[in-house]
């Protein structure tokens, strides 16, 4: 479990200072169509989109992720945070290029609840990132935004506590680190 929790904050922390000027690794902006279609990812991840059904009652939205090789269909207790107030907007980014040892290939839904403006890039909200391969959860995080847009504070969410007992949660799990030995030298 530490170590699980070292993984996530270490990832967390990378994905929080931005591109590094010697990967040059930077999440590629994303566009969502008025129809869920997703656009601006490379062939191998396309088609792909978020489809939103709403009933008329004022219900909970049924969502899915759809990717050219997995489906999934959000659990309420996740589907909730798409229903979005209004005048915010669903946006998402991606990578798809970086090094795959500890974070697969990945989109980051941003559900913003309150945004402050476009000269700030950060929202109170969540931000979801899945994966680009499988349709599966890597976290869910609670962002909320200091005074004078000076920092995003980022809060991981617990599914397991936030959902129910019964919610399909597809949870991406990190490859298990390999150890080489090394062979032993003969006479």
């Amino acid at each position: 479990m530490a170590n699980s929790r070292n993984t996530r904050s270490a990832l967390l922390l990378l994905l929080m200072a931005g591109p590094v000027p010697a990967s040059g690794h930077k999440d590629e902006p994303l566009r969502i169509d008025a129809n869920g279609a997703i656009h601006g990812l490379p062939p191998q991840y396309s088609p792909a989109r978020i489809e939103v059904l709403r009933s008329d009652g004022g219900s909970v939205p049924r969502v899915w992720f759809v990717v050219p090789n997995a489906r999934y269909e959000f659990p309420v207790c996740i589907s909730r945070l798409f229903d979005l107030p209004q005048g915010e907007r669903l946006r998402a980014s991606a990578s798809w290029y970086h090094g795959f040892e500890t974070l697969p290939p990945y989109m980051l839904l941003h559900l913003p609840q309150k945004s402050y403006g476009e000269d700030c890039a950060y929202h109170d909200g969540y931000e979801l990132l899945m994966t680009l391969d499988t349709a599966e959860i890597v976290w869910l995080e609670r962002t909320s935004v200091q005074p004078y847009c000076r920092l995003k504070a980022m809060e991981q969410v617990d599914l397991a506590k936030a959902c129910p007992p019964n919610a399909d949660l597809r949870i991406w799990s990190p490859p298990k680190a390999t150890t080489k030995r090394k062979k032993s030298g003969g006479r």
